[in-house]
């Protein structure tokens, strides 16, 4: 069985929000704080660590104290970038386990 702890949470946050007004997503107010919080607090229980992907307001993330990544390509490439960076960073791989 896979545990928690084996599990790595990513959250995706590196895009332009175009469709927002060029409004970073995760900094928006939602329940009167950022999105991120929300996020974050709702995903803690359930992995073991968590890394944030991110290719603006890089200090303001980094106040969570989580890692901050970013997309190895400057054109904002999509979810896709975020994935492939987020699974290099990983470090949890699950051990004993049945598919």
């Amino acid at each position: 069985m896979i545990t928690a702890k084996n599990i790595t949470g990513l959250i995706l946050a590196g895009g332009r929000a175009q469709r927002m007004g060029g409004i970073d997503k995760g900094l928006i107010p939602f329940h009167q704080k950022p999105l991120i919080e929300s996020t974050i607090s709702r995903l803690r229980p359930q992995v073991g660590s968590i890394l944030i992907n991110a290719n603006r307001n890089i200090t303001k993330y980094a106040v969570y104290s989580y890692p901050v990544i970013l997309d190895e390509t400057p054109d904002f490439s999509g979810p896709l970038a975020g994935f492939s960076v987020g699974l290099k960073a990983c470090k949890t791989i699950p051990t004993n386990h049945t598919l």
